[in-house]
């Protein structure tokens, strides 16, 4: 849930969910074509972002709530 991300608890979720979906891999292999992935939440979301410059270490503007 988006709270879970905000506080860092999304952590716990994925892992029981990756190791859920590997278990199941690695008794069921002919139902995939690939091994499974487990994607994790992405570190800046938002609306509008600032495109990235060049510049590798700037970091993007963050929105503050008025």
């Amino acid at each position: 849930s988006p709270n879970e991300v905000h506080d860092g608890t999304w952590h716990h979720a994925w892992n029981r969910r990756d190791a859920t979906q590997q278990a199941y891999y690695d008794k069921h292999p002919e139902r995939f074509r690939r091994p499974p992935r487990t994607p994790a939440p992405a570190d800046i979301v938002g609306i509008n972002l600032p495109k990235p410059t060049d510049d590798a270490k700037a970091e993007p503007e963050r929105l503050h709530a008025a």
